[in-house]
């Protein structure tokens, strides 16, 4: 709809079935955007476990890292490739590359249990596809997650078709519902954009990218679709929502983005809890000119009351940096 005021248009409110609470366990894979949301689940203390394979982009090694957490994969040496003295994982983001490939494999194999644990127990999955451009190495037609900045002489690029996406996906819906059964999948599109890939070829990935999830959702009536890509692209609209580099949303459109989020998949005993948390973080975070004054001793002991009582009804919370931060200013 037209907001005369503003002169843009501001999509819809986004209706949703399902109400995320802090008590549910929530995994996120995906593209770099899924960061920036897994980041305001984490400050509002939502039980959240995000890429335990690093950032992904492409919609088949998003469901490969799916799949071997499902699986519960151990990697050893011949899953690793090395170049320019790291040692490398083809289905991982770079931040799991080092010098030592036992700690490589250390902490792929600790990640992997853990995301394993976490999304048998989650109810909530959260996907974002980032681009349909696949990188493949040429000598074995392998898609790769991440090229480790090996020659581009090693790759060959190609736009995934929409049919390959759906199904690699659709069965891979199927064993996450036989291995958790209460999962609910959120889809959503990053709104970056991938230019590197050239302006037209980035419209062509992210049209394969809401086709294939468009099909999906088709298929499997469960899943749910966030349209974050269509908040950022047509709803806020204007670069001053993005970084210097023009591609990458800034801080602003996050936060608008995240205000969606929250009215769409959180009720209102949600949105009130949210709101007393970050009360309690940022009063934690509060340095006084007169840390030892009577009346800043009387305000830090009555946060660790606050905070204690929550906790008491609220088990699943964890405010152990808050009270330790607020402890640590207490005049013994």
């Amino acid at each position: 709809m037209m907001d005369s005021n503003n002169f843009r248009t501001i999509l819809p409110h986004i209706e949703s079935k399902v109400s995320i609470q802090h008590e549910d366990k929530i995994v996120l894979f995906g593209s770099c955007f899924s960061e920036h949301i897994a980041e305001r689940l984490g400050l509002h203390k939502f039980q959240i476990l995000k890429n335990p394979f690093g950032i992904l982009y492409h919609p088949a090694a998003i469901a490969n890292a799916v799949h071997e957490t499902i699986t519960k994969k151990v990697y050893s040496i011949e899953d690793l490739t090395q170049h320019n003295e790291l040692f490398h994982s083809w289905n991982h983001h770079s931040q799991f590359s080092g010098l030592d490939q036992d700690l490589v494999l250390d902490k792929i194999n600790i990640e992997i249990k853990k995301a394993h644990v976490h999304l048998k127990k989650a109810k909530y999955l959260v996907v974002t596809f980032g681009s349909a451009w696949a990188y493949q190495l040429i000598s074995n037609h392998r898609l790769v997650a991440n090229c480790h900045k090996y020659p581009n002489t090693q790759f060959q690029k190609r736009l995934t078709s929409v049919d390959a996406i759906v199904e690699q996906w659709s069965n891979l819906l199927i064993s996450l519902n036989q291995f958790n059964s209460n999962l609910n999948i959120i889809f959503t599109i990053s709104p970056v954009r991938h230019l590197r890939d050239g302006f037209r070829e980035n419209q062509w990935s992210k049209s394969v990218l809401h086709i294939a999830v468009q099909q999906l959702q088709q298929q499997h009536h469960q899943l749910n679709y966030f349209p974050a890509y269509e908040l950022i692209i047509d709803d806020l609209r204007d670069y001053r929502f993005f970084e210097q580099d023009m591609v990458h949303p800034n801080s602003l459109a996050i936060d608008y983005v995240w205000e969606r989020f929250s009215s769409t998949y959180f009720n209102n005993t949600t949105k009130e809890l949210n709101k007393q948390i970050i009360q309690f973080i940022r009063a934690s975070s509060h340095r006084p000119f007169q840390p030892k004054s009577e009346a800043h001793q009387k305000f830090v002991k009555k946060q660790i009351a606050l905070i204690s009582q929550l906790v008491q009804t609220k088990k699943f919370l964890d405010f152990g940096f808050e009270l330790e931060k607020l402890q640590s200013q207490l005049v013994q």
